[in-house]
Formats: structure tokens, sequence, C-alpha cells
């Protein structure tokens, strides 16, 4: 069937945008060599070729600062050097490889999901979604092409909006320590690399407070 004609979700004045689920499938306005499977994936995967691609449009309820996931899956049986690559905006977001020993969240070569599960995410500041999600394969084979779940939009700010506070739940051994003169840090733990902050100023037990858009915290510590 055709794509839907693209509306713009309602929103109340002065309501917080609501996070939105993305259709990969349901909202694309092209694609080509792609297939929604409910047989062997349950999702939108690569069909018997070769390449591929599925590209759409998701307008968002507000024009703001949105961030944006995507589940990718990888399968047995595939060759490793099959990958599914994610645009958002015109800019290329992530690349995976077909590797089922592995998945999301990784910090270098260590998994906490090692059942070939990944997760892309990027800030988005727009009032919509152009996605394009690309598809390459060694084989023709649709069973042993990876796939892709559904995604979601969650509404974290408008651009140039004053900071907000919010305050650091702390777990899986971190730590925090006083505001001192000479720079105190919260310790996240294990848990830093995977922690997403979705406000834009943070504040730790002792009262100290980090400003600036955080994204995705890369490092074990943070600076206060």
């Amino acid at each position: 069937p055709p794509p839907p004609v693209l509306e713009r979700p309602a929103l109340s004045p002065g309501v917080t945008p609501p996070p939105q689920p993305i259709l990969w499938w349901g909202m694309r306005t092209g694609d080509q060599g792609v297939v929604r499977d409910e047989d062997t994936h349950h999702g939108v995967c690569l069909g018997d070729g070769v390449t591929g691609f599925v590209a759409g449009t998701v307008p968002f309820s507000s024009p703001g600062k949105w961030r944006v996931y995507i589940a990718v899956y990888a399968v047995d049986g595939g060759d490793v050097s099959d990958s599914v690559s994610i645009v958002f905006n015109g800019q290329p977001i992530q690349t995976f490889s077909n590797d089922p020993s592995k998945g999301f969240p990784c910090d270098v070569s260590i998994c906490l999901n090692t059942k070939g599960t990944y997760v892309a995410d990027a800030l988005v500041t727009a009032d919509r979604l152009d996605y394009t999600i690309s598809w390459a394969s060694s084989n023709a084979i649709k069973s042993k092409h990876m796939y892709i779940g559904t995604g979601e939009a969650v509404f974290v700010g408008y651009p140039g909006a004053a900071p907000t506070t919010a305050t650091i739940a702390v777990a899986n051994g971190a730590t925090t320590s006083p505001a001192a003169s000479t720079g105190a840090t919260i310790n996240l733990g294990v848990a830093a690399r995977f922690a997403i902050l979705a406000t834009t100023a943070v504040t730790d037990a002792g009262g100290s407070t980090i400003t600036g858009d955080m994204g995705t915290c890369t490092g074990t510590s943070l600076p206060v």
C-alpha cells in the first residue's frame, strides 16, 4: 500500500511533547529491496537481495531537540560483513555489522547485551526526522539478513532554553563526592559509559551543578 499522508501529532499549548513511537515501515516515503517480515524477524529487513533501503519522514509534535533511538538486530547465519547503516536528517549516525555475539551497550570489547541487539541514538534539533536506513549483504537470503525494530523520539528541550536542574540517581557502584574548589567528580561506575543524560544541567548530592548539553556520557567520571 502507499505510504500514509504525514500528519504532525497534536499538541496542546503549554504541554511538554510526549515521546513519539517511530514505525520505520509505516512512516516510509520510499523503499527498495526491503520488506516487512513478520514470519522470521518480526521487523523490517533486506529481502531476497544484497542491497536495499527504506526512507521516510517523521513529523515531530513540536520543533525542538529530540533524541531519536533505533534498535538494530544481528542474526545467526548471516555474514559478519553484512551491515545496516543509519542516516538521520542527512547525517550518518552509525553502521552496524552483523555480530550476534555482541550488542548494546558496548565499551570497546565489553557489551552488556550479548544477543546481537544494538541501539543507535542521535540528538536531532528540528521539527521533523528524515531517515534513510540502508542494508548491504553478501548473500540474497532474507532469513540471514539483519533487521530493525521500532524506534522512538524523546523530546529533551527547546534550543536556547535555560537549563533545567535534575538529580542523578546513582547505581551499580556509582558514587558522588561533595563539591570542592579544586573540582569534585560524580563517578558513575561501570554504568557511566552507558548513561544518557536527557537534561541540560545535572546536580550531584553535594549540590554542585554540571551545565551544558551532556548528550551521552563516554567517561567514568564527570567534572563538577
